[in-house]
């Protein structure tokens, strides 16, 4: 999250740390969001019974970050779900984006056609990519690394492996 603030020049909220943040970004956007992303996915918190459903293999993970979505954007606004979601899920909150005319936009980015442009950016100087690289370890340490990550441990964004 700091790295976004820091970066993209953004406020960041802590849904963990602040008090009815729903409440608060309902008022601070006048009662919606035109867009929302949900670039979380499956990894967001989850709820006893979202956890016991997973591991049994009848969910694909928590809906948390996605319901706060839903929450979050206005009626006829839209939400772009750029998180990896698993396959079935209970309790979607089909009903309520169909009556408030929510417009959901999801799937895996197409990345073989923004390549040209992303490789034009880099060759100009407009984008640096390596501006994500937040560890650099020797590739003996991978599975440190990957454990890193995945725990969200030390502000882990990409790590790159070098022999």
């Amino acid at each position: 999250m700091e790295h976004a603030r820091k970066t993209n020049h953004v406020e960041v909220f802590n849904f963990k740390k602040q008090d009815d943040l729903l409440q608060y970004l309902a008022e601070l956007t006048g009662g919606g969001a035109d867009v929302v992303i949900d670039a979380v996915g499956l990894d967001s918190e989850k709820t006893f019974v979202e956890k016991i459903e997973t591991m049994l293999k009848i969910q694909g993970g928590g809906l948390g970050a996605f319901r706060m979505a839903t929450k979050l954007v206005r009626k006829g606004g839209t939400i772009q779900v750029t998180g990896v979601y698993g396959m079935n899920y209970n309790a979607f909150p089909f009903g309520d984006l169909f009556s408030r005319n929510i417009t959901l936009k999801m799937g895996q980015a197409p990345v073989i056609h923004y390549m040209p442009e992303l490789f034009r950016q880099i060759k100009e100087g407009i984008f640096d990519p390596t501006d994500i690289i937040s560890h650099r370890l020797k590739l003996d340490d991978a599975e440190h690394a990957y454990s890193m990550f995945n725990k969200k441990e030390d502000q882990a964004i990409k790590i790159i492996l070098k022999p």
